[in-house]
């Protein structure tokens, strides 16, 4: 759609239009909280590579699963890019996080904010929905947050697995 809109668009032209997207606070904070108490924090994103690398910036990730764009010599966008998550299969990049690092899936949980993140759900003992896009993902959520920061989200994932909130069955 980029390429249609602008046929010569560029990474420049992408990082500019990024740089205006506005992070929900505390992605640092919930990031070293989790991480501290032994939990192996993942990005798995339908999203832009790009993105995902501005949250990178300011959390620490063990591991990032999304799509990237492509670009030729000189920086252009080129077509394609290069798919990583496939639309309504993150439960298959939640399993090789379970399998890579010996995780049962009772100790797992995912946080998503649309109906896209519902594969990651039924992979994970536990679900957030934060700040949901999309008032079906509620549905499916053990614990529905609507918060400006992310620390309440990870506050949420340490109750879940430490069993102070009973999860579904």
């Amino acid at each position: 759609m980029w390429l249609s809109a602008k046929p010569d668009i560029s990474r420049s032209d992408i990082h500019s239009i990024m740089s205006g997207i506005h992070l929900t606070s505390g992605i640092g904070e919930a990031t070293s909280y989790l991480s501290e108490r032994g939990f192996i924090v993942s990005i798995v994103s339908g999203g832009l590579s790009e993105l995902s690398e501005m949250v990178c910036r300011v959390g620490h990730f063990d591991e990032v699963f999304t799509n990237r764009l492509t670009y030729d010599e000189r920086g252009q966008l080129l077509p394609g890019g290069e798919p990583v998550v496939l639309p309504g299969r993150k439960d298959l990049k939640v399993r090789l996080l379970q399998e890579r690092y010996g995780i049962p899936p009772e100790r797992t949980v995912a946080v998503g904010d649309a109906k896209i993140d519902l594969s990651m759900f039924v992979q994970t003992k536990y679900s957030i929905s934060f700040n949901a896009m999309e008032s079906e993902i509620n549905e499916y959520s053990d614990i529905v947050i609507v918060s400006n920061d992310l620390m309440d989200a990870a506050t949420a994932v340490i109750a879940l697995v430490e069993g102070n909130t009973h999860g579904k069955n």
